[in-house]
């Protein structure tokens, strides 16, 4: 639904947003719409399903999720601190320093 609204509220803009009919967010909220069109038949149906936190818990607290979410964060973290616009070396070298520490 709210992709739908983004590509409809972006026409009620008073802007001009290039020459283009669509913007690229427009673009990328039908392109959401259609893929989750697209998976709906494969979404489980199920109208009472049994959620349990114990087994939620447990499925994050693996060896795996955890040493994933780990890297996840850690590459996050450099890539966020490094800086693309200048040829500044340090706050990179920095933000790996940091991150090995704390990892």
């Amino acid at each position: 639904m709210t992709q739908a609204w983004r590509v409809v509220s972006e026409h009620l803009r008073a802007d001009w947003r290039g020459g283009g009919c669509l913007t690229a967010y427009q673009w990328m909220s039908l392109a959401t719409l259609v893929l989750v069109a697209g998976l709906l038949p494969w979404i489980s149906a199920e109208t009472n399903p049994q959620h349990s936190f114990a087994k939620g818990i447990a499925t994050l607290w693996s060896p795996v999720v955890l040493l994933l979410l780990q890297v996840l964060w850690v590459v996050l973290f450099v890539y966020t601190g490094s800086s693309r616009n200048t040829a500044v070396a340090t706050k990179s070298a920095v933000s790996i320093t940091i991150a090995l520490w704390i990892f």
